[in-house]
């Protein structure tokens, strides 16, 4: 009988703290929550319907994913013409103020409006779980100016220039050093493409190759399918850089040359404004349509988000000479990864 109560009492314990490791990581979890920004009480409820078994198994990034797509108001996928963006955003989730203010200034105000609320909240959870690493972050650091330098642990050789300057708009001085390279040598204009990001978005594509896994759907040429997009004029990235990253941008820069799309099923839409109309109409209100199943596809940028998202019936409307290229297909961005001409990282 003192056996079978000592193995009771054993029992208990272990029960105890069993129970007790599972909330500490539910309040781990919570804890991490509120340093993003959300509203710990109401993320921890959420959370603890979640059994420990499979809290485990996913990363927080996951888990505030989840959060935001099971809980947010339906009004994230449009923006209130009578309320102000950062009081838009504190109705539709479960933030506080300082989470609103930081997001809203960490673009500027015309582009936070091309963008719904809701691609917002993910990509700010985006930002704080994924950060460059700290042996990018001492490379860059180091780093000379007026020198290209590589970064050992890229997929290809890749060169990288790293500036103490902001982009500034008309200023391409900084591209034609990186154009001295073996590979920018076999560019010219009509091949040369560029993609804007931040340093860990560099990183992650230098040595790993592009992630479709970070793309979003329902932009201008893909409804259920992602696309990674490049523009095609320095000037228009440069422009892009000063509007969606504020804080140490990276443009890398491409050589791809119409004979490589060519090898794969590829849509211009750049000469038929009828069909493009009709294509980022239906990708930005996630109707599958022709574009979803190209490998690639170019065109000009919609310049009206904002219509876009607010109103389903809204006509695109297509900018001046200012078109982009959509990679969609990881066939197609295996190959694109070679073609790296070299990296501009913008250290402020």
């Amino acid at each position: 009988m003192k056996d079978l109560e000592i193995y009771s009492q054993q029992s208990f314990t272990s029960s105890q703290t069993t129970e007790h490791d599972r909330r500490t990581e539910y309040d781990k979890l919570a804890d991490q929550a509120l340093k993003f920004g959300f509203i710990r009480d109401k993320f921890f409820d959420w959370i603890s319907s979640i059994s420990a078994e499979l809290l485990s198994t996913q990363t927080l990034e996951y888990w505030l994913l989840s959060y935001v797509s099971e809980t947010a108001s339906s009004d994230a996928n449009f923006w209130s013409e009578n309320i102000s963006p950062r009081d838009w955003l504190l109705f539709c989730f479960e933030i506080n103020i300082e989470t609103a203010i930081a997001i809203v200034s960490g673009v500027s105000e015309d582009y936070l409006e091309q963008q719904t609320p809701r691609y917002w909240i993910e990509d700010w959870i985006k930002q704080l779980t994924n950060k460059h690493s700290s042996e990018f972050d001492s490379f860059i650091n180091n780093a000379n100016a007026n020198e290209l330098i590589n970064y050992e642990h890229a997929l290809h050789p890749t060169p990288i220039h790293v500036v103490n300057k902001e982009p500034v708009s008309g200023d391409d001085d900084e591209l034609k050093f990186l154009l001295q390279t073996e590979l920018g040598q076999q560019a010219d204009e009509s091949t040369l493409f560029y993609h804007t990001t931040n340093l860990w978005g560099a990183e992650n594509i230098i040595t790993g190759g592009i992630d479709f896994g970070e793309c979003s759907r329902r932009q201008d040429f893909g409804a259920r399918t992602v696309s990674y997009y490049l523009n095609k004029h320095f000037r228009n990235a440069v422009e892009f850089t000063r509007q969606r990253f504020l804080n140490s941008p990276a443009i890398i820069v491409y050589h791809i040359p119409a004979t490589l799309l060519g090898q794969y099923d590829h849509l211009n839409l750049s000469e038929d404004h009828k069909k493009w109309k009709d294509v980022v109409r239906r990708s930005r209100n996630g109707l599958r349509n022709e574009v979803d199943d190209y490998d690639s596809a170019y065109g000009p940028q919609a310049t009206n988000g904002k219509k876009l998202i607010n109103y389903k019936k809204a006509s695109p409307q297509a900018p001046v000479d200012k078109n982009q290229l959509a990679i969609k297909t990881r066939k197609l961005s295996k190959k694109v990864d070679s073609q790296i001409v070299g990296v501009i990282i913008y250290k402020k």
